[in-house]
């Protein structure tokens, strides 16, 4: 049996959960992205909303410098080696939040955007160098696929509700650099060599990228970009089951696939749900681990916000109402607790009755770490 410990709440998370569940939109399969209008409306999930507005608006987030530091490593602030994660999910946050006048309610956002644009390296790509010919290297290309992933999604998503069209010329950019490198990044063998199960490894990151080239590959001209994220879904598919994986990673990947609309990575993506719940990857809350195990360490703001996001998702490919349910047992009952007066979201950690190893359990107090991680 499983049961909650005291909260205990991870600082770092605080701005990821909030950006994933109140700063991106729900886009659908069939239609471009748009807002979901009237979703929140009324009670709890109002006043949640607007509490997340309001740290939005709040420093350290309210500092273009804080939030530009994962693409000029100008702050010396956690996870910059993330090119594109706070970044891209703050353009995605005001986009959804600040919607139909971001650049208004954000005093902040003209400039980020521009220092984003300034960030972008001649091949497309924003970070460090790379020396991909030599290796694909985890430590060092794994976190800025994965940010840039959420870059290229944040770009879209603030192109779509602004008038700031410069948005799309970067975000194609981008789009195109992942096609140059698909050569040294879309092979089966990285599956093995770059990062295993690891949250930094290729099979977490690179398969992030599917959202957004799906989402590139419905403007003018993006048919590349979206044959792209239909190769690199096929590679998922015939890579490593998701058990043991990160599940942020995957439950973003699958989002990504059904994006594409197809028949096929439904069907897919329905199965991987069932197993998920049937196999006991949910625990009685609604949440999910941070890692796909039936007896994780802890929850995870980012998994969370995924696992609700993708479940409006399949509601709507789907109309079975098995997947409302699911979205509100997280929503009520994982989120909801691990809320801060702040407008910020946290962590939980569990505890077993009946430890796996048959010994008796121990919590111990720990010191959250300070920052605000992917």
């Amino acid at each position: 049996m499983i049961k909650m410990s005291h909260p205990f709440f991870r600082s770092s998370s605080q701005f990821a959960l909030f950006l994933l569940l109140f700063g991106s939109r729900v886009h659908a399969a069939s239609e471009r992205p748009r807002l979901v209008s009237g979703s929140y409306t009324g009670g709890l999930i109002r006043k949640a909303v607007s509490r997340a507005a309001a740290r939005h608006l709040a420093p350290p987030f309210s500092d273009p410098k804080f939030i530009l530091s994962d693409v000029t490593f100008e702050y010396k602030r956690r996870f910059v080696r993330y090119s594109g994660d706070i970044s891209g999910r703050y353009l995605s946050a005001a986009a959804f939040l600040f919607s139909p006048h971001p650049f208004r309610s954000v005093p902040a956002l003209g400039e980020i955007l521009a220092g984003i644009e300034k960030a972008q390296k001649p091949d497309g790509h924003f970070g460090v160098e790379q020396d991909l010919a030599s290796e694909v290297n985890q430590s060092r290309d794994m976190p800025l696929v994965w940010g840039n992933g959420r870059l290229l999604v944040g770009l879209l998503d603030i192109y779509h509700v602004s008038d700031r069209k410069d948005a799309l010329p970067s975000a194609r950019r981008l789009g195109d650099y992942f096609l140059a490198t698909e050569k040294f990044y879309g092979r089966k063998e990285n599956f093995s060599r770059v990062g295993g199960a690891y949250s930094s490894g290729f099979a977490t990151c690179y398969f992030s990228l599917i959202e957004g080239l799906q989402l590139l590959g419905r403007e003018p001209g993006g048919e590349k970009h979206r044959r792209l994220a239909e190769r690199i879904g096929k590679l998922l598919r015939e890579g490593p089951d998701f058990k043991g994986f990160h599940a942020h990673g995957r439950l973003t990947a699958y989002r990504g696939l059904l994006l594409s609309g197809a028949e096929d990575d439904l069907k897919f993506v329905l199965d991987r749900w069932k197993r998920i719940v049937n196999e006991g990857y949910v625990t009685p809350n609604g949440a999910v681990g941070e890692v796909f195990r039936t007896r994780p360490a802890r929850d995870e703001g980012c998994a969370e916000a995924d696992w609700l996001r993708l479940n409006l998702m399949l509601f709507r490919r789907t109309g079975k109402v098995d997947f409302l349910d699911a979205a509100e047992n997280v929503i009520l009952n994982e989120i909801f607790a691990t809320r801060f007066p702040n407008g910020g979201f946290g962590h939980h950690k569990f505890l077993y009755e009946t430890p796996e190893n048959g010994s008796e359990t121990k919590s111990e107090s720990e010191s959250p770490p300070v920052g605000f991680r992917a």
